[in-house]
């Protein structure tokens, strides 16, 4: 019976003659070549959890979150892999529920939350400094993204089952506010500096097309429907110019 390794890969990409010569340089390599406009390269390959879900990073402490689903040797819980991004390396593996979706963490907290939607609905609080779970926030409906505000520290929450976006307070925990969207949200990315929040809402498997909700974080309403392609379930959003992907 063939054995699968699952590993988490660095990419570093040179389409902008950008480099990560500074992690590369402090773990005592030479940082990737680039080799012209739209090349990447594998810098490192990193063994993580078994099935690999998704991936945050807090640029804060250059620590990487990796969310796995798991596997039989676990009995299908998940875990989350923190990678240190200057050694490329797993410093330590959390345990977490079961069925995680998406992983994001708030830079100014150091907290890690992850949705999970396997045996409960839940999103999953993570203290990487004590290596644990140390609360667990219960939701209903399947969830999906989620997306973190550093500034106000509240936490937004896609909910595909339930066609709305939950907001939590990160100081206690708790579902401060609901917003309805039109569609079924997968996705949330978000811009603090503007209070606006772009939802990918997949529409449906018969539709033909899917949106794009944007919400105003101040006022809590949809403000915007954009008709895009086909079931999107992802977003992104870019502070510096204010547009999403």
């Amino acid at each position: 019976m063939k054995r699968f390794t699952w590993r988490f890969m660095v990419v570093a990409g040179c389409a902008l003659a950008l480099t990560p010569a500074g992690p590369a340089v402090a773990a005592g390599r030479r940082p990737p070549r680039a080799d012209g406009p739209g090349c990447f390269q594998v810098a490192a390959t990193v063994r993580v959890g078994t099935a690999p879900e998704a991936v945050a990073v807090d640029p804060r402490t250059d620590l990487v979150y990796i969310a796995n689903i798991g596997g039989k040797a676990t009995k299908f819980r998940s875990s989350v892999s923190v990678i240190s991004g200057r050694r490329y390396r797993v410093t330590s593996t959390i345990g977490t529920g079961y069925g995680p979706g998406a992983i994001t963490v708030n830079p100014a907290t150091g907290l890690v939350y992850v949705t999970e939607s396997l045996n409960a609905n839940q999103v999953t609080v993570i203290d990487p400094q004590a290596r644990s779970v140390i609360f667990r926030i219960p939701l209903t409906g399947d969830l999906g993204g989620l997306a973190v505000d550093r500034l106000t520290n509240l936490l937004y929450v896609a909910g595909p089952g339930t066609n709305t976006v939950r907001v939590i307070s990160g100081k206690n925990n708790t579902v401060v506010a609901t917003i309805t969207v039109p569609q079924i949200p997968q996705a949330v990315s978000l811009i603090p500096k503007d209070s606006t929040l772009f939802a990918a809402d997949g529409g449906g498997v018969r539709s033909k097309h899917g949106f794009v909700s944007i919400i105003n974080t101040s006022t809590r309403t949809v403000v915007q429907t954009l008709r895009v392609g086909r079931q999107p379930d992802a977003v992104a959003a870019d502070w510096m110019t204010g547009r999403a992907y």
